[in-house]
This record gives structure tokens, sequence and C-alpha cells, in this order.
């Protein structure tokens, strides 16, 4: 009888130490609980904050203060933070390989059109060549004709 005596009593025992105030809200053993203000209508809060009102701040607090872990609701929350962003870095990955996909073949185009007016010019670097050489053959030989000639009248007198 004693046994079940103690064991209801140590059932309905609460978690939370007796002594917070109930404007508080207690995450637990060693973890700062939330403190909260009261405040009347036309209060003016001398820093920035957020204002909640009666019923909110009653559902917030029975809400954190009834949950059975707020380390494992902190953790589960972190790492689907930390899952999302990999999804998004992924996919943003994965949409950079396209853009440098579409980049990368539009270069190649540009670079095809490119060679082809390099491959013209060079021909067309190569028959001028050509035809400097044979203009450089001509205006020697109508040199030295001229030369000849020169002296030749020259000689004469």
């Amino acid at each position: 009888m004693i046994n079940i005596f103690l064991s209801v009593l140590l059932v309905l025992m609460p978690l939370k130490p007796a002594n917070i105030p109930p404007n508080w809200i207690y995450l637990g053993e060693k973890v700062e609980p939330i403190k909260g203000i009261k405040a009347e209508r036309g209060f003016t809060l001398s820093f920035e904050g957020a204002v909640l009102t009666v019923p909110d701040f009653i559902r917030i607090k029975s809400i954190i203060e009834g949950s059975k872990d707020i380390c494992v609701y902190a953790v589960d929350s972190a790492l689907k933070e930390c899952n999302d962003g990999m999804t998004k870095a992924l996919s943003e990955a994965h949409g950079r390989e396209t853009n440098h996909f579409e980049i990368i073949t539009a270069y190649e185009s540009r670079l095809g059109k490119y060679e082809l007016q390099i491959g013209n010019l060079e021909e067309s670097l190569q028959t001028e060549k050509k035809k400097s050489k044979m203009l450089l053959f001509i205006a020697s030989g109508l040199g030295v004709v001229a030369t000849f000639f020169t002296t030749l009248y020259f000689a004469k007198d």
C-alpha cells in the first residue's frame, strides 16, 4: 500500500523546481530560465523586445515546459536546418553545373567560328607572304637591270 502511495506521489511530483515564478519559462537543469516581464497597458520598454499576450505566453510556457526534452527538439531543429541548407547548396551546385555547361557550349561555338576565321586569316597570310617574296624578287631584278643600264650609259661616255 505504501509503495503505491509513494509511486503515485512520485509520478504526480512536478519535474521543475517549485520556486519558479509564473512569468518564467523553465527549460531544464543547467539552463537559464526565460524570464518574462509583466506589463500593464501603457507600459513602455526601456529596451527592444517582443511582447506576448498572456494567453500566448501561457501556451508557449505549457508547450515548452510540457515537452519531454528541449535538447532533443533543439538538436532536431538544428539537424533539419543543416539538411535544408545542404539540399539548397546541392541544388545550387547542380544549377551551376547546368549553367556552366551552357556557357562552355556557347564558348565552344564561338571558338569554332573564330577558328574558321583564323584558318582563313592563316591562308591569306601565306598567300600575302608569297606575293611579297615575288614582289621582292621583281623589285631586286628591276634594280639590277636599272643599275646595269645606268652603268652602261655612263661607261659609254
